[in-house]
């Protein structure tokens, strides 16, 4: 067994700095290619301020050759294959987008196509029923201007008959005879009567009548307003539109002196001396 180690106990010295003259040196000479770079620094930034003009020049006619070069080659392969692709699609959609309007477009014109056909049959159609009610109202008459209270409660076939009795009609068949419209409140603007419709069971037997009560209307007025009394044939309100655009016409020829009337539907007529019928 081997004794123990004596321990030094004095005290340690003092850590020497370690700038010695051999660290001095080393300094020195590391710090030495610095400012060697320096001077190179400041030589060749002189060296590139006397001759940086034809530098320059050099450069841009570097980068001009390679620019026309590239220009000259075309792009990249990899960008070709690229806008081919993007054309082949872009060509495929639009293919697609044509077919897709030439479908609509030809939808579209079958269509128009059906909304004008539809629209002529709706206007057939409308003609038809216009024609329908002129015809179920051929044995029908109106008489205008007839005071209200003239007639014995709301038929008026009694008071028909009487107007006929003056004509020297005695016998017709009336089926009805009725005011038609709205009865106005006393003292309401403008208070005009309402006019009274009436139904015969023949044609010929409505012809004589109103021929007859139109003779009597001539020289006859009834009521305190002594309005004129006239009677007209019964037509539809589109009829009666036409034929009311024509008065106007009308009224001037017969202020000239001529026999004008009117013709189903609206149709001005003039009526000669001998009885010859001509257009105004």
């Amino acid at each position: 067994m081997s004794p123990p180690k004596k321990t030094d106990k004095r005290p340690a010295s003092p850590t020497k700095p370690q700038g010695n003259a051999r660290h001095v040196k080393a300094a020195k000479t590391l710090s030495f290619p610095d400012e060697v770079n320096m001077q190179s620094q400041n030589t060749s930034g002189s060296r590139s301020q006397d001759g940086g003009a034809h530098g320059d020049a050099s450069l841009n006619e570097t980068l001009q050759r390679q620019h026309d070069s590239t220009m000259s080659a075309g792009p990249p392969q990899w960008f070709q294959e690229f806008e081919t692709r993007q054309e082949v699609r872009f060509a495929n959609v639009l293919k697609e987008c044509r077919e897709v309007f030439e479908g609509f477009k030809l939808e579209m014109d079958n269509m128009q196509d059906e909304i004008t056909m539809l629209k002529q049959k709706l206007e057939l159609a409308d003609v038809k029923l216009d024609d329908l009610e002129n015809r179920s109202r051929r044995n029908n008459i109106v008489i205008f201007n007839l005071p209200e209270g003239t007639e014995q409660g709301p038929d008026c076939c009694s008071l028909i008959g009487n107007m006929l009795k003056d004509c020297n009609i005695d016998q017709v068949s009336i089926q009805r005879a009725h005011r038609t419209g709205k009865l106005k409140q006393p003292g309401s603007r403008p208070n005009k009567p309402r006019p009274i419709h009436v139904g015969f069971t023949f044609f010929q037997e409505k012809e004589k009548c109103r021929k007859a009560l139109a003779d009597l209307f001539k020289s006859k007025t009834i009521g305190p307003s002594e309005a004129k009394l006239f009677v007209a044939n019964d037509y539809s309100q589109k009829v009666q539109q036409l034929r009311r655009a024509k008065l106007q016409e009308l009224r001037r020829l017969r202020n000239e002196g001529k026999n004008a009337f009117l013709v189903y539907p609206a149709t001005i007529k003039i009526r000669e001396a001998n009885g010859v019928v001509r257009d105004p």
